[in-house]
């Protein structure tokens, strides 16, 4: 873990991260079934995954004691919590890979940022913690889950390339022009 918990006592936390699940799920239920199935491995998940069902990764994520997690890739207006919910880190980065490396582009947010996927048998590594990161959205800035994952945050891409048509979805790239361009880490399908 690279940040700080604070493991004072979980319950209001625990009750307001219970209450953005259920809010993202009214809200938004398209994008919160899709956050699930890209982290459940039985579902076709990819980048940091759990080897359950997106039933079961939801009745645990429900479940959990979450505690405040401070941790320098997260920003107001969010705010990031950890429970102990195990998984599979598929996070890597891309710096050092092989020079041959290629990645294909991806935006599951659908939010314009773009995301690299990386194929292959690379190995992933156990955590033994899951984040989950809560924000604002709306005119009326309800709580919502942002996302959630085994293992620590990363900072967010910030590349825009989709939405100004310089990149386009299932674009394969190199490593060199990846880097050339900014992107410092790709998910493990």
């Amino acid at each position: 873990m690279e940040g700080k918990i604070d493991e004072t006592y979980a319950g209001s936390l625990t009750e307001r991260v219970k209450k953005a699940l259920l809010a993202t799920r009214a809200h938004d239920p398209k994008r919160y079934c899709e956050m699930f199935e890209n982290h459940s491995e039985p579902s076709g998940g990819h980048g940091s995954t759990y080897p359950a069902t997106i039933e079961e990764i939801e009745s645990d994520l429900l479940k959990k004691s979450w505690f405040s997690y401070e941790h320098p890739a997260v920003t107001a207006p969010c705010i990031a919590a950890v429970a102990k919910l195990g998984g599979k880190l598929g996070i890597v980065p891309i710096a050092g890979l092989p020079t041959h490396t290629k990645f294909t582009l991806v935006d599951h947010k659908n939010d314009g940022y773009c995301e690299l996927l990386l194929e292959g048998d690379t190995p992933r590594r156990h955590v033994n913690f899951t984040c989950i990161i809560l924000g604002p959205d709306g005119p009326d800035n309800l709580e919502v889950v942002y996302t959630f994952h085994p293992g620590d945050p990363i900072v967010p891409s910030e590349l825009h390339g989709l939405a100004k048509g310089e990149l386009k979805k299932g674009d394969e790239i190199t490593l060199a022009y990846a880097l050339e361009r900014g992107f410092t880490y790709a998910k493990m399908v």
